[in-house]
């Protein structure tokens, strides 16, 4: 139960799952059919071992060739099922692969070692979270962190949500076994806190998401096979997912949860209702001011691209963009800032943001200002932050 296999279907060969274990005698077996994501009752005839290009396999010892009884996949399983395969002393040989056994196997519930003990906090994904919800005008409820993120609760709310899912963790990738990779939820259990890609492409109903943001670690990687990458990246694709931003290796926490900001900023923007004006009170909020909604201003691959140029901008000078900024919010000439100290800004931005009311945005943005100037290493040299390992791990697919 839970091993790979290929099962064919209209000539071609799919990435099957077994639904449960193979007794012997068993003529039949459930499989779900990843690519089409249906589980299916097929004969075990139609069903082959499933093997990696570049996996080291065994050869049964009726078809050995010259004493050797070792090969590696050199090409995908052909339309008659069978393995193009390297030997080490001869030419290469196509075999059925039904005679071909893995060297290496491994039990589907085994953890990845580095995921073997309890996964630490991230520090930043919670304020990640919280920016990302303000961002889209949630209320506090529509925000699942700590305790509250528990899979069962994040499933039910992707089943029935039409709007953006972020999910801000740790994430895990299996390069053996695609559908095992996922990200981490709240829960006692490897079995009851992870969120697979087996588990997303097997989803009852079709995601309405136009955007899913996997704002984890190695969440766009997943098992390598001729036709791309089986992961999570790609199951939410099949899930329904108009687009994905997903991660090709080990996100900074703080860095991430800055660019996740910048990019979401870029892609909205807040905007009266239409026909506020003309319908008067109906337009207006119980306080009297006027309705608000967001306005996507590009996709998000244009909205990724900008974020991204935002970003080399930011911190190819970061105390200059801060200063800029801290200018703005405090509603200073820019040759009147000059005549302050780092220091004396940063107790400024500070100053205006007591003064501000709690939880409002100006009063955010002024303290995050403030925070960031009081930074010892900030300098008019370019910041760490501008080397491809903090911002170039990520990626859109989709639209």
């Amino acid at each position: 139960k839970g091993d790979v296999v290929r099962v064919q279907h209209e000539g071609r060969w799919f990435h099957g799952r077994l639904l449960s274990g193979i007794l012997s005698g068993q003529s039949q077996c459930a499989v779900h059919v990843e690519e089409l994501g249906e589980n299916r009752e097929m004969s075990l005839d139609e069903c082959m071992p499933y093997f990696r290009v570049g996996e080291t396999v065994a050869i049964r010892a009726s078809l050995e060739v010259l004493g050797e009884r070792e090969g590696t996949i050199c090409g995908d399983l052909d339309g008659d099922g069978k393995y193009e395969v390297e030997m080490a002393r001869s030419q290469r040989r196509r075999i059925c692969a039904k005679h071909l056994a893995r060297r290496m196997r491994v039990s589907p519930s085994r953890l990845l070692e580095r995921y073997s003990n309890p996964l630490k906090a991230l520090r930043f994904s919670e304020e990640e979270a919280r920016q990302v919800g303000d961002i889209l005008g949630l209320e506090e409820d529509d925000v699942l962190i700590g305790d509250k993120a528990t899979l069962p609760e994040v499933q039910r709310r992707m089943a029935t949500s039409t709007g953006v899912i972020h999910l801000a963790t740790h994430g895990l990738v299996d390069p053996q076994v695609g559908g095992r990779s996922g990200v981490a939820l709240c829960g006692s259990s490897h079995g009851e806190a992870i969120l697979t890609a087996h588990a997303v492409a097997s989803m009852e109903c079709m995601l309405q998401s136009p955007l899913v943001v996997l704002s984890a670690c190695d969440s766009g990687r997943g098992e390598e096979f001729a036709e791309g990458v089986l992961g999570l990246a790609r199951a939410f694709t099949m899930a329904g997912a108009d687009s994905v931003v997903m991660s090709l290796w080990e996100v900074d926490d703080h860095a991430t949860q800055r660019l996740m900001k910048l990019f979401y900023e870029t892609w909205l923007e807040v905007e009266d209702a239409d026909g506020a004006e003309a319908d008067g009170a109906e337009a207006d909020g119980a306080d009297g001011e006027a309705k608000q909604v967001l306005r996507v201003k590009c996709s998000v691959v244009e909205a990724w691209t900008e974020a991204v140029r935002s970003w080399l901008t930011i911190h190819s000078d970061p105390e200059r963009h801060l200063r800029a900024r801290a200018y703005e919010l405090l509603g200073m000439e820019i040759t009147t800032g000059n005549d302050l100290s780092k220091e004396d800004l940063s107790k400024a931005c500070y100053k205006a943001y007591v003064a501000q009311e709690k939880g409002s945005q100006l009063g955010d943005e002024l303290l995050d200002v403030s925070k960031d100037l009081s930074e010892e290493d900030l300098s008019h040299e370019k910041s760490k932050y501008c080397h491809p390992l903090y911002w170039a791990a990520f990626g859109v697919v989709g639209v």
